[in-house]
């Protein structure tokens, strides 16, 4: 019995130095990190489901160009470029209700924390939400530039 419990130690050490040792050689395996000339690099970026209804009506309460308009603009205020899309968000509530409503998702990347719950805070004033969805990723990326142009900054 000693001896099958030294086996089944040694068996299970080996194993784990096997996982270990190849764990480290997977999350060292990196994709190439450019793009032409362009050098990749790892950046947070963060998206934004904004929902359009009231919390309490389930309504739409401003009309989506009014609020793309305004979220824009608080985006920017913060120093922030963006991508926005327009999209349509679905739930069912406690009294079993099925409630859907226009969401505006927004990316965001180059943005620190900070300006990230500063544009929230702002937002969810503005539009009297109590909630937004918010998800955070690393995402490997880079500006690609047109070298044809003049302004290309590789020229």
């Amino acid at each position: 019995m000693k001896l099958w419990n030294t086996i089944l130690t040694l068996g299970f050490a080996i194993l784990f130095f096997f996982v270990l040792v190849l764990g480290a050689r997977v999350v060292n395996m990196q994709p190439d990190n450019s793009l032409g000339d362009e050098a990749m690099h790892m950046q947070e970026v963060y998206r934004l489901y904004i929902g359009l209804n009231n919390v309490n009506s389930n309504n739409e309460v401003i009309a989506i160009n009014d609020a793309r308009t305004l979220i824009d603009g608080i985006c920017l205020k913060h120093g922030c470029g963006f991508t926005s899309f327009v999209a349509r968000g679905g739930w069912i509530d406690n009294d079993k209700n099925v409630i859907q409503e226009r969401t505006l998702e927004y990316m965001i990347s180059y943005a620190s924390e900070e300006k990230i719950t500063a544009i929230l805070n702002e937002v969810m004033d503005a539009l009297g939400q109590t909630a937004v969805l918010v998800e955070r990723q690393l995402s490997l990326q880079t500006f690609y530039y047109n070298k044809h142009e003049t302004k290309y900054p590789g020229k």
